[in-house]
């Protein structure tokens, strides 16, 4: 899904919105958690591909109010307003007033929504995150909100 132009970053959009949809990936669950929700495949790194995925998926729950596995241009606005109702119908490929997961996904992947938030998170720079450094971003943010 698109997320709106700020300050924020795409992981604190994607962790207010998964915290406002009661996901396991919310802010309050611990970083074991929610690196566990980003870690697709289950070994022990999370790779720039992983994040995005996970990180569309916690957002598409968001949008999707009604649990339907869609999300309509009302959900959308709910959320967005009628501001970005373009962006909503490119996301919608296929014109039927409907976006599913797999099509927020597709757009994710083609737009590279989370391409600039991957790198701040990989310390290493060896291309993939792990618990240790998704533990030290996460005292680096807590620090930083205080």
């Amino acid at each position: 899904m698109k997320l709106k132009p700020s300050g924020l970053t795409a992981i604190g959009i994607a962790l207010a919105l998964a915290s406002c949809a009661h996901n396991p990936a919310s802010p309050r669950a611990s970083v074991e958690h929610r690196f566990k929700n980003y870690d697709l495949n289950d070994d022990g790194k999370v790779t720039p591909a992983e994040y995005s995925e996970a990180a569309t998926s916690i957002i598409f729950t968001a949008f999707d109010e009604n649990d339907d596995g869609t999300v309509t241009l009302k959900e959308w606005q709910s959320l967005e307003g009628t501001e970005s109702d373009a962006i909503y119908a490119k996301i919608d490929a296929d014109g039927d007033g409907k976006v599913s997961l797999d099509q927020a996904q597709a757009h994710t992947r083609k737009t590279k929504a989370f391409a600039n938030d991957f790198p701040g998170i990989d310390a290493n720079k060896d291309g993939s995150v792990d618990l240790a450094e998704a533990k030290a971003y996460a005292a680096q943010r807590k620090a930083a909100l205080r």
